[in-house]
């Protein structure tokens, strides 16, 4: 980018670095020692960036100030100061820096949006169709998808495939009328590639050194590629909007639109409402799907005990909604699968909007405050043994925060949608299945727990291992899968009549 500014603008750009360098308030809190202009870039490794984060907090403290060349960002590696922060000073800690998002969406991206009208209107809709009691009528749909997981599985162990498809199809069976039975569906490649763009665009030059913003914003500087994103983008909510509000049964579409009237916003915005909703919820829950794949081939004992739980509570049924309160080892599960390996290991990062005094520090007005749930996750003082996977830290202690939803106005609007998802296909691939390492010419395939992709997500990469049904339970996840009710139509209507 370097390239396309004159020698004149080079020198002003690289002295006004220095300048605003030099004009740090003090009183941050402490971090690494920064050099001028890169600040902390040149020790901050290319992928999986937040283990740094990590070591910091253990050499520096839970609050920390790392430069990310010119721009501070305030680290946050302990809950208590991040609930102290984010959520019980919400008011001024819940605005988005404007970079997090400007190369990724049309400004009307829900996650991205900064505090003001529009995004409150977003999550004010988005509260009409994600809210706790509403979501127990989506039981239904997952029920019937997480049987197909099952059913899949019993002759083919493609769990990374089964796995991602039960999340798209969940989300965009509600939000747009109509299931996705199969893996190559068009809509799924499509917003699979979106969501990728999206999370690979969310972090720029501009976002380092914001000095420049003026001069790019002059020059009207904008990429190919972000401009073909956000085309992309919006082609993709529309008409997916368009099908759903054409759609015969109830959907999110339909109900925004009806909840439109106390808003007054156009189509466009409404359609960012429903498939922002939809790209969220996608990748997180497969994530932290495919970790627990691989938990349960790295620590079989946990995987046994939650059987005994199962076989002791469950016996030969397939497990339901209704045990959830009656399986405490297997909820613990789900807890400490989203804790081992949290699917966003730094979350979206926040912005104060005023000066903060906070214990002996000073917060300018500003700065970007980033919850590091990796740290919080791995913090040995509430998470002892934090490299582990071990469920029973949830039931020895109850108090333990979940990790991985954010914190504050800031909280994923989905949780609970997402917490019902897990669950479900948690407690029936545990009832269902046995797991272990895949073999190749009789030798074990090992799995590198670390072995993560770098983003705004922390996918694993491509791991193999085997899947196999416990054979006293073939014929029940055959016969249930024979049974279900698979008309999206049918379900969407009872789904409707549920919450009325």
């Amino acid at each position: 980018m370097f390239t396309i500014l004159g020698g004149p603008v080079l020198l002003a750009v690289l002295l006004g670095l220095i300048l605003y360098h030099r004009s740090c308030p003090s009183k941050l809190p402490p971090g690494p020692p920064p050099l001028s202009i890169i600040g902390n870039l040149h020790q901050l490794p290319k992928v999986k960036y937040w283990t740094k984060l990590r070591e910091w907090h253990q050499e520096y403290g839970p609050i920390i100030t790392v430069h990310f060349g010119q721009r501070k960002m305030i680290i946050l590696g302990s809950q208590k100061i991040a609930q102290d922060l984010l959520g019980k000073r919400s008011e001024i800690y819940s605005a988005r820096p404007d970079f997090l998002g400007e190369h990724a969406s049309n400004d009307l991206h829900t996650a991205f949006l900064t505090s003001g009208p529009t995004w409150k209107a977003h999550r004010a809709i988005q509260s009409i169709f994600l809210n706790p009691r509403i979501n127990q009528s989506y039981r239904l749909l997952q029920d019937l998808e997480s049987k197909q997981i099952l059913y899949e599985l019993l002759s083919a162990n493609d769990f990374h495939g089964s796995l991602h498809r039960f999340t798209h199809s969940v989300t965009y069976t509600l939000a747009y009328g109509r299931r996705l039975p199969l893996m190559g569906a068009s809509e799924i490649q499509e917003m699979d590639a979106i969501a990728e763009t999206v999370a690979s665009s969310a972090s720029t030059l501009k976002a380092f050194f914001p000095v420049l913003e003026s001069l790019l914003c002059w020059m009207k500087f904008e990429s190919q590629a972000t401009k073909i994103l956000k085309r992309r983008q919006k082609k993709f909510f529309s008409e997916n909007m368009r099908i759903g509000l054409e759609s015969k049964p109830w959907c999110w579409a339909k109900c925004v639109q009806q909840a439109n009237k106390d808003h007054g916003m156009d189509l466009t915005n409404l359609s960012y409402v429903v498939g922002v909703a939809y790209e969220a919820s996608i990748h997180t829950t497969a994530i932290a799907l495919e970790y627990f794949i691989m938990a349960c081939v790295l620590y079989p004992t946990t995987v046994k005990r939650a059987q005994e739980e199962l076989d002791l509570v469950i016996a030969a049924r397939m497990p339901t909604f209704d045990d959830i309160s009656n399986l405490p080892y297997v909820n613990a599960f789900v807890n400490e699968v989203l804790r081992w390996r949290p699917p966003l290991p730094l979350g979206l990062h926040h912005e104060v909007s005023q000066d903060d005094p906070y214990q002996n520090f000073f917060i300018p007005a500003g700065t970007t405050i980033v919850a590091s749930e990796w740290s919080m996750a791995m913090d040995e003082g509430v998470f002892g043994q934090s490299s582990e996977f071990i469920p029973e830290r949830w039931i020895q202690n109850p108090k333990l925060r979940q990790i991985g939803f954010g914190f504050g106005k800031r909280t994923c609007p989905g949780k609970h949608l997402a917490c019902n998802s897990l669950f479900i296909v948690i407690s029936r691939l545990l009832w269902g299945y046995q797991f272990d390492h895949a073999y190749e010419n009789g030798r074990k395939i090992e799995i590198d727990p670390m072995n993560m992709k770098s983003g705004i997500a922390a996918e694993p990469f491509p791991f193999r291992a085997t899947v196999s049904v416990r054979s006293k339970h073939r014929k029940v996840i055959e016969e249930e899968w024979a049974a279900a009710e698979k008309d999206s139509d049918v379900l969407l209507d009872a789904i409707r009549s549920m919450q009325e």
